[in-house]
Order: C-alpha cells, then structure tokens, then sequence
C-alpha cells in the first residue's frame, strides 16, 4: 500500500487476489499428491459419499425391520378377529405340492396306460 502508493480498497484486492491464487495453486498441489498417492495403493478411509450411504443402508434395514413388525403385528391382530382354521403359507405350498404330485403321478399311469396297448400290438406282430 505505502510502496506503490495504492488506495487501501486497490491494497485489499491486489491482496485478495494474490492469496486466492494460492489458494488455488496449494489445491491443486494437493489434490495431486493424493491422486499420486491413491495410484501407488494409499487409502485415506472413506469419503462422505460412502459415509452417507453407510447411514441410509443402516436406516433403510432399521426401517425394514420395523415394517416386518408392523406387519406381522396387522397379522396376529387379523388371525384373533378371524374364527375359521388358520392355514399357514407353509401348509398351502404342502397342498399346492401335494396336488401337483398327485397330478404326475395320473399322468405317468396314463402315460403306462398309453403304452401298454402298443406293447401288446407290437408283440403280436
């Protein structure tokens, strides 16, 4: 200000722009070293990125559970009001297997049944 005999608001910006030139020039001498760094197998630990998907994952699977209690909470609240037979999912694929090996084993006899006529065809010829 006094060696170039500037105003004190033209000292301040002369001032301003010289340290934010720095600070740009110390940046990006950092942000290389660490890329260099990162080349050669350094880990700095996570980053706010994975910090914050870390905390949602967490709040997503406490929400998760939360809502299996809810639901399972509506669901014994419904089966007290309900007075017929309760019928688990377990016991309706037990049925659904059932009837489907029953339906195999019509079909392999009709299969059996289908072939036995051409057996006896063939063993007369």
């Amino acid at each position: 200000m006094k060696h170039k005999s500037l105003s004190r608001a033209a000292a301040y910006d002369a001032a301003r722009r010289e340290f934010y030139q720095h600070r740009h020039l110390e940046d990006i001498r950092r942000r290389i070293a660490k890329e260099e760094a990162l080349h050669v197998g350094a880990y700095f630990g996570m980053g706010p990125l994975e910090i914050g998907m870390e905390l949602e994952d967490q709040s997503w699977e406490g929400w998760k559970q939360w809502a299996a209690k809810q639901i399972e909470d509506e669901q014994q609240m419904r089966a007290q009001m309900f007075s017929g037979p309760q019928t688990s999912e377990a016991s309706k694929l037990d049925i659904f297997k059932d009837e489907a090996n029953l339906q195999e084993a019509q079909e392999a006899q009709e299969a059996e049944k289908a072939k036995a006529p051409e057996s006896a065809v063939s063993g007369l010829a």
